[in-house]
């Protein structure tokens, strides 16, 4: 049996939580409430010292706050 190595560390319980909120938030039009929540989440990927995170809620801001 061969034991794969870890993709990576879990995913952490708020960054996905505001994530998929502001994900959902932006698909029904509320740009604001998602540019909030992605902000949310860039706070919490900067805690965690993750640079892919960062990035991804970085853009995720930007994307919204370029719509208003």
């Amino acid at each position: 049996m061969f034991n794969r190595p870890a993709a990576g560390p879990p995913p952490d319980p708020e960054l996905a939580a505001a994530t998929s909120a502001a994900r959902v938030a932006y698909e029904r039009g509320l740009v604001r409430e998602a540019a909030d929540l992605y902000e949310r989440a860039l706070t919490r990927a900067r805690a965690m010292d993750d640079p892919a995170e960062i990035a991804n809620a970085a853009y995720n801001v930007a994307a919204c706050l370029i719509t208003l």
